[in-house]
């Protein structure tokens, strides 16, 4: 039994190893960054040697040429999405509605387009 506490940890344990919360430690668990912890009824058990090596995901400041890629995605996404719509439901949609489908498509890629410009290209 000992060898067992030795080599898996609580959440709590896990939490105060990695300097965490054990809100996140969950999170973690649930999403399998810890390969190798198993659910048993309510309590998770993590290897410990997975939580001794947790390195959390570097982050900083987005560079403006990152911000603007993002929001380009964001805007071809939603021609995208209005454009899947205009086929989907071309049938059934009325003029104006079909109108205004196909001018939010032509705008969110204006929009794109503006954003892509204004990072320097495409």
């Amino acid at each position: 039994m000992s060898d067992i506490k030795e080599k898996y940890v609580t959440i709590e344990e896990a939490a105060e190893i990695a300097n965490r919360k054990s809100s996140l430690i969950r999170i973690l668990c649930r999403e399998g960054r810890f390969p190798g912890a198993v659910k048993m009824g309510n309590s998770w058990i993590i290897p410990r040697e997975e939580v001794e090596a947790y390195k959390p995901a570097k982050r900083g400041p987005k560079t403006q040429k990152m911000k603007l890629a993002a929001e380009r995605k964001a805007w071809l996404g939603k021609a995208k999405d209005a454009e899947a719509q205009l086929k989907a439901w071309d049938d059934l949609l009325s003029d104006t509605t079909r109108a205004a489908l196909k001018q939010d498509v032509a705008w969110a890629k204006e929009r794109a387009e503006a954003v892509s410009k204004e990072a320097g290209g495409k």
